[in-house]
């Protein structure tokens, strides 16, 4: 075997707990604090791997445990190696993973933990940790994708999409601590909530360095993963954001690779871009274990009164992120405070996933109808209208007036006219939020004696919105809505009913369909931040 024992030793104690080869169970015992397989009160489960050097470890207790400083609960799981902390009801009883002999020390050939090709170590699956590098002999070589910085960088990629910023010693890794920076790693010393200059942060807590520090002895890259849009809007220059960065990295004391999104493009979180990017093509050739790795940030959708006198976030970006990418989600209370997860929090009400999912169950409704008709969609951008169009009434035969097209509602009078004329279906594909813009066609409609029927668009603001920005990803010609836009909008808005004149009002839900996996994929990602 590589190691001959592994223990758990209680750090304000010193006692110490041995755990055998195979599953046993751990909890707290009244005597001691600490807990052997005899206790009844199972807190843990254990399953050691002498062979590896690694406890995968599982919560069984209703009171949530914490392993490395993340919070689990009952159900979850984690991987524990040499050095690891385990706190039995987190906050209280904490533990400390010792193997013996001592990983990189005095084992037998069958034993030693090679490097693998992506800078950590590994003897199964390259997931486990990287020695020190105190420990590291000097006749180790590494291949030119798996060596640390030898200096900073500072530079682009994705067509400026991303900013990279990395110290020196940065190295790939399996495992990835990655971090918000804005009200995660560091505040403002102003006391506002957007930097004055560059000069104007500090920590955000003075356990920020030492739990980096401690992350990284672990095997952990630091990643810092950030929306900068003030470079985009020229409200902040990139070389002031570089000196920013080193300053905050230097203070901190740990190499850290830094991805930064100037814009609103795929890269902006919570899309998934600045990820798919770093474990495609910034992690030399390490494949990112997405069990080890975890992302934390403040932007975690918490309601007001989360805490005493504490308001509610200004976005969820952060905990959308995560779920994004299937990343483990913490807040710098519960990572660097040891603070319990806050149930206070709220998802955005339109989710993307669900939204797909439904449609497939639902059957399709037909919009166009065989009688000769003048139909007004209403709905706000985003809301399906043009997709209906597009699929349903243009091929049943209805010529479509679009005022982004034809540039005037004066027009799209003139082309439902006309089509009329020529006994033909028209349909009106603007918003038509307010009573007065559909009297222009209910008029018409009188006036050549048509029906004229109002088709409403249900889709909520929210999918409106998700819609909008997945057209903006996915179409470069597609116009940008701004959220004045969907403002006006909302507050002019009038629901339409029959006694304006309508045939019938017809309600008519926004189904998502595809023409391929990677749009369908696309669109299941949340896209905006609340």
């Amino acid at each position: 075997m590589a190691f001959t024992s592994c223990i758990l030793k209680n750090v304000d104690s010193g006692q110490s707990v041995k755990l055998c080869a195979g599953k046993q169970f751990v909890g707290r015992s009244r005597e001691t604090k600490i807990q052997d397989t005899r206790c009844s009160k199972k807190q843990v489960e254990c399953d050691v791997d002498l062979d590896v050097g690694s406890i995968a470890l599982r919560v069984l207790g209703a009171n949530p445990s914490a392993a490395g400083g993340l919070e689990l609960t009952a159900g979850q799981t984690a991987t524990l190696r040499h050095g690891d902390s385990l706190q039995l009801l987190s906050g209280r009883h904490e533990f400390v993973v010792q193997f013996s002999p001592t990983p990189g020390r005095g084992q037998s050939e069958a034993g030693k933990r090679k490097e693998c090709e992506d800078g950590t170590s590994g003897e199964k699956d390259g997931s486990s940790l990287k020695r020190p590098r105190s420990e590291a002999t000097a006749e180790e070589s590494f291949e030119p994708n798996m060596m640390e910085t030898k200096e900073e960088e500072w530079t682009s990629a994705e067509n400026d999409g991303i900013l990279l910023f990395i110290t020196k010693g940065v190295k790939p890794a399996a495992r990835i601590a990655a971090f918000d920076i804005d009200g995660t790693i560091i505040t403002t010393k102003s006391g506002r909530t957007f930097a004055k200059d560059r000069d104007d942060w500090q920590i955000l807590c003075s356990e920020v360095p030492g739990k980096l520090k401690e992350l990284v002895h672990r095997g952990f890259k630091i990643v810092f993963i950030t929306n900068q849009m003030g470079i985009s809007k020229n409200k902040l220059q990139p070389e002031d954001l570089r000196v920013k960065l080193r300053n905050i990295t230097a203070r901190l004391g740990v190499p850290v690779q830094c991805l930064i999104s100037p814009g609103d493009r795929w890269f902006r979180k919570p899309r998934p871009g600045m990820w798919e990017y770093l474990t495609t093509k910034g992690n030399g050739s390490c494949k990112v274990d997405m069990s080890e790795s975890f992302y934390c940030g403040d932007a975690a959708g918490r309601l007001e009164g989360w805490q005493p006198k504490r308001k509610k976030d200004f976005s969820c970006s952060d905990r959308l992120f995560a779920l994004n990418i299937g990343l483990r989600f913490c807040t710098p209370e519960e990572l660097f405070l040891g603070r319990p997860a806050t149930p206070k929090y709220q998802l955005p009400a339109f989710d993307p996933r669900a939204a797909v999912d439904e449609g497939k169950r639902m059957a399709p409704e037909t919009a166009a109808r065989a009688e000769q008709e003048v139909v007004v969609l209403v709905g706000p951008p985003g809301s399906g209208k043009s997709h209906v169009t597009r699929r349903q009434l243009v091929p049943a035969g209805y010529v479509p007036a679009n005022r982004d097209t034809l540039k005037s509602w004066q027009k799209c009078v003139q082309v439902v006219e006309q089509a009329v004329k020529e006994g033909k279906s028209a349909a009106v594909d603007n918003t038509n939020g307010d009573r007065e813009s559909r009297q222009r066609y209910v008029a018409l409609g009188r006036r050549l004696g048509v029906p004229v029927r109002c088709l409403l668009m249900t889709t909520s603001l929210a999918q409106a919105k998700h819609n909008n920005k997945f057209r903006e990803l996915t179409d470069p010609s597609h116009q940008h809505v701004t959220e004045m836009v969907f403002n006006m909008f909302k507050s002019r808005y009038e629901e339409p009913t029959e006694d304006e004149g309508f045939s019938e009002v017809t309600r008519l839900a926004c189904v998502p369909t595809f023409d391929d996996r990677e749009r369908e994929r696309l669109y299941r990602f949340y896209l905006t931040e609340k």
